[in-house]
């Protein structure tokens, strides 16, 4: 889930004595990224009074455990010997990808130490829902495997907390004796309110998430995090200088958290101080040369400081990192359109298409650019699919109807146009048909 900004307008060209063609062309806007890093979440399950029985699939010297995360259906190997759940990093993306995963759920890189004994690096993770038969298990802590061929191990962080487990090889069954209810993390606790706010925030309940993590630093006053996540929720209430304070303090309290430099930059940007930002991206980036999405933030400052060569730099590095990452290819084209690279836009916009087919502002500005070169048609048949994603583009068909008047369709432009005015009665374009009709 991140989009990205940037807006900019077409000065009025002349199309004759009479009337004027007001063209807009719209960026995705940067919006605010709230991340939730690593700490221990509560874990708890509600078990019936008796036991349940599951039955595994043995497979070699292994125990496959059916298992639904999140909604979905997956067969972890069960490792009494390992501490944690872990995913593979092709698991993790389809479910990102589908929709069984949220961003927000990702808690930052890990390193860790498996069965085996080797050392890995991972990605924490929150699994929200680990259904096992009847019994729900919630706020799992798991790992992602930098590794697609990683097996899904269902570990420790998921197994203790069913409370007494018995193992019947000979049968092949999974038996969990009784237990009402297990806390990993005392009520009332820190980290009880923090994860009481990070599930606020995902309801989009950013008052209530702020008062938890009031009360969870009250509590843990030295834990960063929260201070980072009170930020991103006062920034979503429009309190930017006091979430600004909260990265700040983050950061003094972990002076290598890259994802505070980042929520701060944003803010930043929205007080005007573009290159007060840039600074922040920077360290971000300093301290995770990975960090896609900087790159793409720090992109779209430079575009609006003017500097396009600089932000195409950027794009193409956070391409380098994620080559699927739509917004990138978004956004280095519209720099590349300010340069006047009219092809280069296109071929970019195109990208961004493939990556995401229901992408209406890459179908609306690759129109533009169509229309800049002289490719009529080709723009009225990008209007028209960002016309069929979204019926209220206003935008888009007053300037379908500047394409159709372009090739001499002046009925098809003013059907357009009244299309246009009746969604949005202040768009300029009444004074074209006024032209028009004359």
């Amino acid at each position: 889930m991140n989009a990205f900004f940037d807006i900019f307008i077409v000065p009025m060209l002349s199309l004759g004595d009479n009337w004027f063609l007001f063209r807009k062309k719209y960026r995705n806007s940067m919006i605010m990224k709230v991340l939730i890093v690593h700490l221990a979440f509560i874990l708890f399950c509600n078990i019936s009074a008796s036991a349940q029985t599951i039955q595994m699939e043995k497979v070699g010297r292994t125990y496959r455990l059916p298992c639904t995360v999140n909604g979905l259906p997956l067969q972890f190997i069960l490792d009494t010997g390992e501490d944690k759940v872990i995913i593979s990093l092709a698991e993790a993306m389809f479910m990102l990808k589908n929709g069984y995963l949220d961003k927000n759920s990702l808690l930052g890189t890990e390193y860790f130490r498996l069965a085996n004994g080797e050392i890995t690096e991972g990605t924490s993770v929150i699994l929200s829902t680990v259904v096992i038969g009847g019994l729900t298990i919630r706020n799992v802590q798991a790992s992602i495997i930098h590794n697609a061929d990683a097996p899904l191990l269902f570990g420790q962080s998921a197994l203790e907390k069913l409370g007494k487990v018995t193992i019947d090889y000979p049968n092949n069954q999974l038996i969990i004796g009784e237990k009402q209810e297990v806390y990993a993390t005392e009520v009332g606790s820190g980290v009880d309110y923090y994860i009481r706010g990070y599930n606020k925030i995902l309801k989009g309940d950013f008052r209530g998430a702020l008062e938890d993590y009031n009360i969870a630093i009250e509590l843990e006053p030295e834990e960063s995090h929260a201070y980072n996540n009170r930020g991103g929720a006062k920034a979503e209430l429009g309190d930017i200088g006091g979430a600004i304070k909260d990265y700040s303090k983050a950061i003094e309290i972990n002076p290598n958290y890259s994802d505070a430099y980042y929520n701060k930059a944003i803010s930043i940007k929205d007080l005007g101080d573009l290159r007060g930002a840039i600074q922040n991206y920077d360290k971000a980036i300093e301290i995770n040369p990975n960090f896609t999405g900087a790159y793409i933030n720090r992109g779209v400052v430079k575009s609006e400081l003017g500097d396009n060569r600089g932000a195409i730099e950027d794009y193409s590095k956070a391409i380098e990192i994620n080559p699927n990452h739509s917004d990138a290819f978004y956004n280095r084209a519209s720099s590349k359109e300010k340069l006047g690279d009219y092809h280069g836009a296109i071929g970019d916009y195109t990208k961004a298409i493939y990556i995401d087919p229901t992408f209406t502002s890459a179908f609306y500005n690759r129109a533009m650019a169509k229309d800049d070169l002289g490719d009529y048609q080709g723009a009225i048949q990008d209007f028209t699919r960002a016309i069929d994603l979204n019926p209220n583009a206003s935008d888009a068909l007053s300037n379908r109807g500047n394409s159709k008047k372009d090739l001499g369709d002046f009925l098809g432009a003013i059907e357009d146009y009244n299309k246009a005015i009746e969604i949005s009665p202040t768009l300029k374009e009444a004074f074209i048909i006024e032209g028009l009709q004359k």
